[in-house]
C-alpha cells in the first residue's frame, strides 16, 4: 500500500511539473502578465476594464458602453456591448446617437511608455448593421497624449 501511495504521489507530482513547464514554454516572455489598459474617451488616458471605449477617436462618432467582459487581461479581451452610432441626418453634428447590441474583441497588446494597452478593437453589431453601415469593423485604439500626439508604442503580442 505504501509503495502504491508513493508511486501515485510521484506520478501526480510529475504531471503537475510537466503542465507547469508546458505553460511556461507557451507563455510569451514579452507579455509577462501585466495589467492591460484601454485608451478611453477621446483616446487619451487609460483605464483597466473601462466601462466605455471610444472606437472613432477622430470625431467620437462610434463608441461602446455597457460593457460586460467575458475575458480580459491576456492576449485578447472579449465582451458584449452596446455600440453607439448616429445616422448623420440631417448631418453628423446635428443627429442623435442610438445604441445597438454588439460584441467587441480587444487585441494587439502593445507597450506604450511602460504601460500595456490593447491597441485594436474588432466590433460587430449583433442584430445587423444600422443605417447601412458595415455589420463589423476594426478600430485602432492606441492611446494619445492630451494634446493629441501619439504615445510611442512597441508591439508586445499580436
Amino acid at each position: 500500500m505504501k509503495r502504491y501511495l508513493a508511486a501515485s504521489t510521484a506520478a501526480l507530482l510529475a504531471s503537475v511539473i510537466v503542465l507547469l513547464l508546458a505553460a511556461s514554454v507557451s507563455a510569451d516572455p514579452r507579455f509577462q502578465g501585466g495589467r492591460v489598459y484601454v485608451a478611453y474617451e477621446a483616446c487619451t488616458g487609460h483605464l483597466y476594464r473601462p466601462a466605455k471605449i471610444t472606437l472613432a477617436c477622430g470625431d467620437g462618432g462610434l463608441w461602446a458602453s455597457n460593457i460586460v467582459y467575458h475575458t480580459y487581461g491576456g492576449k485578447t479581451a472579449t465582451a458584449t456591448v452596446e455600440i453607439h452610432t448616429h445616422n448623420c441626418l440631417p448631418n453628423c453634428a446635428e443627429s442623435a446617437f442610438h445604441a445597438f447590441p454588439g460584441t467587441i474583441t480587444l487585441t494587439d497588446v502593445v507597450r506604450c511608455e511602460g504601460t500595456l494597452y490593447y491597441s485594436r478593437a474588432r466590433y460587430r453589431f449583433t442584430d445587423g448593421a444600422p443605417y447601412g453601415e458595415a455589420s463589423s469593423g476594426t478600430a485602432p485604439i492606441e492611446p494619445f497624449e492630451e494634446d493629441g500626439t501619439m504615445i510611442h508604442c512597441s508591439a508586445v503580442l499580436g
